[in-house]
């Protein structure tokens, strides 16, 4: 009887709030900061990179309670640059990947790092001895994510162009793309932190903002909009701030970036195989090792002198699962060939949306977060779609589209989509170009050091379902060396077996994580 309760609750709680939203005109989204999905912004600038002072600790401590943001103090410097430990053959040392990140590990060269959130778990009728203990608890839950997740109304307005053209421009390419807008809006914002001048104008245009203080608090709303990690889904966030035991930095930088972003902050000797060894465990720690081969790839310049790593981990079930007995093997019509591959059924009462040439339905995830499947019509591809930004325009509000509800047949293919890029070509044609050029780049306000710059921008993101739910994470390391209404219920059937495209979306209607799936 309590299990039935506590289950009908839930449903009422997510769902029919849900559906309501749907038909109203939403406020424009809130936005960012984490998925079952991750991403990593590692920005490493001229001369020098990272490496612990002492190559002999241990990488991670978990003997150290989590502990709480202090203001990170400047390492002293050394009259010489230590020297690297010679390669080995033997692995470097490592803890298993968690099945759910734990951002509250600690390091031993972490001199600072942040106090993040505590928030209220959800409480199951089961642990308590009666409704009326459920139901305080259960207020209590609800007040707390009221907290949490209450930010300004149209925070997120001035993203739209950056969702739409970074989109279209990192999902191109052959086979199946993803990428995370939401873990490269904050890596970039923070890089937006350490540049000056017109490094920092081209990003403040790229996401629409006048100055570094608007863009420093639409990014606390962002984060603070998107963390969570309440027992029922996770979006966990972590950033940091790499810096070299010889670079000049200014410590107002670092500060501002622990205050604004959470960003730990970590010492050591840049550039070395046992930093980055560090790096690498701490993007598989914060991404769930869900990206573990594309961390791996992860490799710091000899001469970088710091730093930046963002990551986003995303994880939540369907509101209603998919049954393990109704998946089995179709045909996809992929642009390389008839493939077969595991497609998933459910029969649905739901909203189908249509547009320029796309029809469109959106499925329920746990925490109010959704994913979207568009399919586009015969004859058109994935590519067409992204040229207009129609399909963002309806994830974004919904509720001022004219949806028909139908009886829908959905199948939908089980995929596990993963991509790796360098994203520098692609962000000089959104417009930001000077921090790739050492005679034009501006880092003032990390360091009075001359000719840095950004060589690398490696991106990963990964995002795979199943009859349970979605997860996903990405990462992108920057390395810097010097030098609707309801209808008449009818039937549809849509299948998705041919190329596709998807979106993750917040409670806010915020893109987490896009991509394609051509073969899945």
């Amino acid at each position: 009887m309590n299990d039935k309760l506590n289950d009908a609750l839930n449903e009422i709680s997510d769902k029919h709030l849900l559906e309501a939203e749907t038909y109203q005109k939403r406020r424009f989204p809130y936005w960012i900061a984490a998925a079952a999905a991750v991403l990593t912004l590692a920005v490493g600038l001229t001369f020098g990179l990272l490496t612990p002072s002492n190559p002999d600790e241990p990488l991670l401590d978990h003997s150290r309670p989590a502990p709480t943001y202090a203001s990170p103090t400047a390492p002293t410097l050394p009259t010489t640059r230590p020297t690297a430990p010679p390669p080995t053959d033997a692995a470097p040392p490592s803890s298993p990947a968690p099945s759910k990140p734990d951002i509250h590990l600690t390091y031993a060269n972490q001199v600072a790092s942040p106090s993040y959130p505590q928030m209220v778990q959800e409480p199951q009728m089961k642990d308590f001895p009666d409704y009326q203990a459920y139901r305080e608890a259960y207020q209590n839950w609800r007040d707390d994510q009221q907290r949490q997740y209450n930010q300004p109304e149209g925070y997120a307005d001035s993203l739209t162009n950056f969702f739409s053209s970074s989109i279209a421009q990192f999902l191109q390419g052959e086979g199946n793309t993803t990428y995370s807008p939401l873990n490269v809006y904050m890596a970039m914002a923070m890089l937006a932190e350490t540049t000056g001048g017109n490094s920092r104008q081209q990003i403040l245009d790229l996401f629409g903002v006048n100055t570094i203080e608007e863009l420093r608090t639409q990014a606390g709303h962002v984060w603070n909009a998107h963390y969570c990690d309440d027992g029922r889904s996770t979006i966990l966030m972590a950033n940091s701030l790499w810096l070299d035991h010889q670079f000049p930095y200014h410590q107002e930088a670092a500060d501002r970036l622990a205050q604004y972003y959470y960003a730990s902050t970590f010492h050591g000797d840049l550039g070395t195989e046992v930093v980055d060894q560090q790096l690498r465990q701490w993007l598989n720690a914060n991404t769930g090792g869900l990206l573990k081969e594309q961390a791996n790839n992860v490799k710091l310049s000899p001469n970088t002198v710091f730093a930046l790593a963002s990551t986003i981990y995303f994880t939540a079930g369907w509101t209603d699962e998919f049954s393990k007995e109704n998946t089995y093997d179709e045909i996809f019509h992929a642009p390389t060939g008839d493939m077969q591959t595991l497609f998933m059924h459910q029969t649905r009462r739901d909203t189908y949306y249509r547009g320029t040439n796309f029809g469109a339905i959106c499925l329920s995830l746990s925490g109010r977060n959704l994913m979207w499947l568009i399919l586009p019509d015969e004859g058109y591809t994935t590519e067409d779609i992204l040229k207009s930004d129609e399909y963002l325009r309806l994830t974004l509000d919904p509720g001022s589209w004219y949806g028909i509800t139908y009886e829908i047949h959905l199948s939908l293919p089980k995929f596990d989509v993963v991509q790796q890029q360098d994203l520098i070509q692609g962000m000089k044609k959104l417009g930001v170009t000077d921090v790739f050029n050492a005679s034009a780049s501006d880092f003032s306000p990390i360091s009075s050091m001359k000719n840095l710059f950004v060589s690398q921008i490696n991106h990963a993101a990964r995002v795979t379902i199943d009859e349970e739910g979605c997860t996903a994470a990405a990462f992108t390391v920057i390395d810097a060396p010097a030098a609707g209404v309801p209808g008449r219920v009818e039937e549809l059937y849509f299948t998705l077996d041919r190329p596709f495209l998807f979106l993750v979306t917040s409670r806010d209607n915020l893109p987490l994580f896009a991509g394609t799936v051509k073969e899945p």
